[in-house]
């Protein structure tokens, strides 16, 4: 986890298909025709995931 959230030397906000921020806290979201995902972690801790489907 370490290596994975270590913000890279070119961009201090992204870390290995990670988003991160100062305050220890980090996400990722992703998207296909249809479904729309987010998973990330808040500073105090809390973890999150958030799942969107659609129906046509």
């Amino acid at each position: 986890m370490r290596i994975m959230l270590t913000p890279l030397a070119q961009n201090p906000r992204y870390a290995l298909g990670w988003f991160v921020n100062q305050n220890n806290g980090w996400y990722h979201a992703g998207s296909r025709s249809g479904v729309a995902t987010l998973m990330g972690r808040v500073s105090n801790g809390f973890n999150y995931v958030v799942s969107l489907v659609s129906q046509r």
